[in-house]
């Protein structure tokens, strides 16, 4: 009787963990040049390792076609773009974009194409060649005074930018650069857009604060809303890693099925023993 008790709570045990949702992953890059994870429900912090680097990080952004994480350094380092291994948080090169002060990075998932945005200097986006790193410009952020973070929004085919130190949220022309004024935000500091398609919002984090994470609501004149406060380490670069790529747990049918099988196995192995005594 213990034996089959113990095999019904086991079946139980495996059918609720195969019900439960598999959620994404925000990974944040900082001024201390590591790689970090946050978990969007519980903002749980982790520290994933080092980046490998020593020069001021910027954007980050997450290929989910090939399930490849992209950064650049955006001040007083080499000017490359680079891979980033997001198990062990090292940095691997990928070539030289050779442009100063490149903070936001977005990938445009449906077109297939890298962007970037220009801080200060001359104000300008473009776009960056995954196998070699080069950049090519589409054109000046007009009507920008200085956009820190990008996001590409897939659910609205949409490139979206965050005016640092400012606030304001922008559309993009991704054949211009020409930007379009969606709402006036609160001001923030030195810091990266990831959109979240699980949950329908962009997320962000800047230096403000010790290191803040914050949400955009797009269907709520993109309305912010601060979640944690405190990060440490000057963050200024966000991607977020969707749900589809959290490891599957297998369907409770099967699960269920296989608990049976293994327990009731068991219960027959016990009797057969008691058997024998």
């Amino acid at each position: 009787m213990r034996a089959i008790q113990l095999a019904v709570a086991f079946v139980a045990t495996l059918a609720a963990s195969a019900g439960q949702v598999q959620a994404g992953v925000l990974y944040l890059s900082d001024n201390s040049n590591n790689l970090r994870a946050i978990d969007p429900d519980t903002f749980t912090v982790s520290n994933i390792g080092s980046l490998g680097t020593n020069f001021l990080w910027s954007g980050l952004a997450h290929d989910p076609n090939a399930d490849i994480l992209y950064g650049v350094d955006g001040r007083a380092g080499t000017f490359d773009l680079f891979t980033i291994n997001r198990l062990t948080g090292a940095a691997t090169s990928v070539g030289s974009h050779g442009v100063p002060e490149l903070f936001g990075l977005a990938f445009d998932s449906t077109n297939n194409v890298l962007y970037s945005s220009q801080l200060h200097v001359t104000e300008q986006l473009y776009r960056l060649d995954t196998t070699s790193g080069a950049a090519t410009l589409v054109g000046p952020l007009t009507g920008s005074p200085g956009i820190g973070g990008l996001a590409y929004d897939s659910l609205r085919d949409q490139l979206i930018g965050w005016h640092d130190f400012g606030g304001e949220i922008y559309s993009i022309d991704r054949n211009t650069g020409a930007t379009s004024l969606l709402t006036n935000g609160p001001s923030a500091s030195d810091g990266g857009l990831a959109y979240d398609a699980d949950r329908d919002l962009i997320w962000g984090v800047d230096i403000t604060s010790g290191g803040t994470l914050f949400s955009l609501d797009p269907n709520a004149s993109y309305t912010r809303t601060n979640h944690l406060t405190g990060i440490g380490g000057q963050p200024t670069g966000l991607a977020y890693i969707n749900s589809s790529f959290v490891p599957a747990v297998p369907e409770p049918s099967s699960l269920t099925l296989f608990g049976i099988g293994a327990c009731m196995a068991g219960v027959g192995g016990a009797r057969r023993r008691r058997r024998e005594k």
